[in-house]
């Protein structure tokens, strides 16, 4: 059995590849830390169903339709296409981490 603890595992190359760390041959999943006024990428949308779980922090995820306060321990699921675009930022003045995964 292969695991990775998502609290406390070490975070040097800018993402951690979990699925990569699992041996996982269906799951992409990565490790995001965001730092304060730090955002994980451009807003853009996949042609997969994409799914981001807030670990640590507190974030702010835009979407097509405004922008949402997530905090710790809250899951959200991004839509394939267009109505799924996101853009995950750190507003906080503390450091966040989030868990993005996809199939």
């Amino acid at each position: 059995m292969n695991s990775i603890n998502l609290i406390t595992a070490d975070n040097t190359g800018g993402r951690i590849d979990v699925g990569r760390a699992t041996e996982s041959a269906e799951m992409l999943m990565f490790i995001y830390d965001l730092e304060p006024g730090q955002g994980s990428s451009p807003y853009h949308y996949e042609y997969d169903e994409e799914w981001l779980l807030v670990v640590e922090g507190t974030v702010v995820v835009r979407t097509p339709d405004g922008e949402h306060t997530l905090e710790r321990g809250e899951l959200v699921r991004f839509p394939a296409g267009p109505d799924g675009a996101h853009k995950v930022m750190n507003r906080s003045d503390a450091p966040a981490r989030t868990l993005l995964f996809s199939r």
